[in-house]
């Protein structure tokens, strides 16, 4: 699902607080995703509105695009999400 639309590179890290050359490359499609997100840069030719958050899938958007994409399983997806909880909840004890 689509999710979020922001503005920038710096945005989306700042949001996600991902690296931003590892959002980079999923956006050029160099990696599949980074952390439990996948990213895309606006299509130039795509119109995004609002009512397009919480219903357009990744793929529908790779689709409109034209492009080819590998995912990830979303039971695959689904073990990266559980971990990523586990290690924030460890760091959040440890401060």
């Amino acid at each position: 699902m689509l999710v979020a639309i922001v503005r920038s590179l710096h945005c989306a890290a700042e949001l996600t607080h991902e690296n931003k050359s590892a959002i980079h490359n999923c956006c050029t499609g160099k990696s599949v995703r980074s952390g439990v997100y996948y990213y895309r840069q606006l299509h130039p030719d795509i119109l995004l509105e609002m009512d397009d958050l919480d219903k357009l899938t990744l793929k529908e958007y790779d689709d409109l695009c034209g492009i080819k994409r590998k995912y990830i399983s979303t039971r695959k997806m689904a073990h990266i999400r559980q971990r990523t909880k586990e290690k924030q909840r460890v760091k959040m004890s440890v401060n």
